[in-house]
């Protein structure tokens, strides 16, 4: 697993089987880093898929059209796909670590087969840490996902929102 501190995603050596847990404290960083890996995917012909709540893609999407990238293009195209928790990761309102880690499988094995070089996924998963309902199947996702991703043609994106956490978690890392 390789962790990023607020900032620093560019010329980040990013390869396939990455998990990456990325630390931030304002939305311009989580913008930033994801603006780049969305350009660094797309000069690899991997496609994107990111799971966020309705208005973080809603403004990742306005950001790209600012920078002149054609995200039609990439929706339609299919090498853009935005879809939101409950959709991801959820089971019965409940994080399913074990459907997660499946998805995770499926989703990279139709990424090749609708020809893209790989897949790789984002996602902001604060929410998951800040529910204690979570949390335990989160920490199981978070140890077994570096198995599943050494072996997939995917690189994972996990950002997390230093400044909220679970009651009683540990502090955010200076």
């Amino acid at each position: 697993m390789k962790v990023i501190k607020s900032t620093g995603y560019i010329d980040y050596d990013v390869q396939l089987g990455d998990h990456i847990v990325h630390f931030y404290d304002t939305d311009e960083q989580r913008s930033s880093v994801l603006v780049e890996y969305i350009k660094d995917a797309i000069r690899q012909n991997h496609k994107c898929l990111f799971v966020l709540d309705a208005d973080m893609a809603a403004a990742l999407q306005d950001r790209l059209l600012k920078l002149n990238m054609d995200v039609g293009y990439y929706l339609i195209e299919g090498q853009l796909l935005f879809m939101t928790h409950e959709e991801f990761y959820m089971n019965n309102g409940h994080f399913d670590d074990e459907k997660l880690a499946k998805l995770i499988v499926e989703a990279t094995e139709a990424a090749g087969k609708q020809g893209w070089a790989a897949l790789r996924i984002a996602n902001e998963f604060t929410w998951a840490v800040a529910d204690n309902n979570n949390v335990d199947a989160w920490l199981r996702f978070e140890a077994a996902i570096n198995n599943y991703l050494t072996k997939l043609p995917a690189i994972m994106l996990c950002q997390y929102n230093q400044r909220m956490r679970a009651c009683g978690a540990n502090p955010p890392l200076n």
